[in-house]
């Protein structure tokens, strides 16, 4: 990927700039960009996993599979695959359509659904997935995922204003005390 020519000319870095600043999202999909890197995390956390991932029973396979339904994160998947082509695409923008389609072809939903039972069959033992499946089903369990994307949302919202204000306070701080940044 790294010698690839959409990645020698400009860096990933850039691209990731760019990405951002194509983005006008609003706060439902600030959340889904947030459950999605989740869901992004777990597959490169399940990539590593290796012989330990197929040597687990498939009875924690379909309960994590379940947590993952009642949990939302099977249609995150479905979900990631094309937000991730519609956030390329500008950055992308002289690609034919042709090869798009070809490219989305190749972006299985059931792919990364299937790697992201990994850490759900490493990390929580049969009785813990078929407790986590009661709980979700319960009515509790259900407020609790109808309202976890607002409360992530509003807890993420919070977190960057307090980031921005902590970093102008420490960047004064730093100033006043005669250092100034370098290499910007």
């Amino acid at each position: 990927m790294k010698d690839s020519p959409a990645f020698s000319s400009i860096g990933c870095g850039e691209i990731y700039d760019r990405l951002a600043r194509s983005r006008a999202h609003s706060g439902r999909q600030e959340a889904r960009v947030a459950r999605l890197v989740l869901v992004l995390f777990l597959t490169l956390v399940a990539l590593g996993l290796g012989s330990e991932v197929r040597a687990a029973g498939e009875g924690r396979e379909a309960l994590a599979r379940e947590v993952m339904d009642l949990t939302g994160m099977s249609e995150i998947g479905a979900e990631a695959g094309a937000s991730l082509l519609a956030q390329l695409k500008p950055v992308f923008p002289t690609v034919p359509d042709e090869l798009w389609a070809e490219i989305a072809g190749s972006v299985s939903s059931e792919e990364i659904v299937r790697l992201s039972v990994g850490p759900f069959v490493k990390h929580f033992s049969e009785e813990e997935l078929s407790a986590m499946i009661a709980f979700y089903k319960s009515p509790i369990g259900k407020a609790v995922l109808k309202k976890m994307p607002e409360v992530q949302y509003e807890t993420m919202v919070i977190g960057n204003e307090w980031g921005q204000r902590k970093a102008t306070e420490i960047l004064e701080k730093l100033k006043a005390a005669g250092h100034e940044p370098q290499g910007m």
